[in-house]
């Protein structure tokens, strides 16, 4: 099975569409520097955004150094590269994802949290109502 007929049959999530956007657009060469700027600026965290642009490696969609194989520069292979062209003619665009733009919870007015997670939607700590 070749690697479009791969991509074909599995729909690519929106992180993974994001990725291939920014990957397409942003000039960052290390693999490390883009995962950073991904999380900075999108609010997702490092593992998740590590897992998609594994994911994306394996699909043959992107490319970029490893312990195994250092000095490759982060980029999109060719099928990566008609998969981007793909999500620009389908009208999915970088500003669909916009920071800030996922779903939160709201922080209940009368509730002090010690932290409080807006990105995964969770409440991490002591609540103490009334302070």
């Amino acid at each position: 099975m070749s690697i479009t007929t791969r991509v074909e049959k599995m729909r690519l999530g929106k992180r993974e569409q994001l990725i291939i956007l920014e990957v397409g657009r942003d000039s960052i060469d290390s693999a490390s520097a883009f995962v950073d700027y991904i999380t900075e600026s999108y609010g997702y965290s490092k593992s998740s955004i590590w897992y998609n642009l594994n994911r994306l490696k394996e699909l043959g969609l992107a490319d970029f150094a490893t312990k195994e194989e250092p000095g490759k520069v982060l980029m999109l292979t060719r099928d990566g590269l008609r998969e981007l062209q793909s999500l620009e003619r389908s009208g999915i665009r970088i500003s669909d994802f916009e920071a800030g733009a996922q779903e939160t919870a709201p922080v209940p007015d009368n509730v002090y949290l010690s932290a409080w997670s807006q990105r995964n939607n969770l409440i991490v700590g002591r609540a103490v109502a009334g302070m």
